[in-house]
């Protein structure tokens, strides 16, 4: 069985993209790599609490247009945030874990930057597993498609 690839899109244009779309895109782009996490790992939480998190930001962005008190709103919208973050760092866990597992080296990967950027300094992690390790690597791979040893 073919292991799933990290999804591929450079860091600079989730970037953009979610600037232009007032955050929208960086929403989408947490579920698409939360759903990469879960295709590995079945056991990940990670897919199913971001999408509570946005249920939960939508019904009190709902409730709010109804003039429901804002402690209820306000209730929502932190509980939201939380389950956010909460499964931006399990993806960022696995994310670490998988690059140990590939690289056989720790990763590290920042929890500020995870917490100030998310799915923007994930995807850059994301596409640095998809560079070759070294020009080396990338010639001994073309010899070896090639039959040479």
């Amino acid at each position: 069985m073919v292991e799933p690839r990290p999804p591929r899109l450079h860091w600079a244009i989730v970037l953009v993209l979610s600037i232009v779309t007032l955050g929208l895109f960086m929403d989408i782009w947490l579920l698409v790599q939360a759903w990469w996490v879960r295709k590995h790992d079945r056991s990940s939480r990670a897919l199913t609490v971001y999408v509570w998190s946005i249920v939960l930001s939508l019904l009190g962005e709902v409730l709010m247009k109804f003039d429901v008190p804002s402690p209820v709103t306000a209730g929502l919208f932190i509980v939201g945030l939380v389950l956010a973050l909460v499964s931006t760092f399990a993806v960022r866990d696995f994310l670490a874990a998988y690059i140990r597992s590939i690289t056989g080296k720790p990763a590290y990967l920042g929890s500020f930057l995870t917490l100030i950027l998310g799915p923007i300094y994930l995807q850059y992690h994301m596409n640095r597993l998809a560079e070759p390790a070294a020009p080396e690597a990338k010639a001994k791979a073309s010899r070896k498609q090639m039959g040479h040893r």
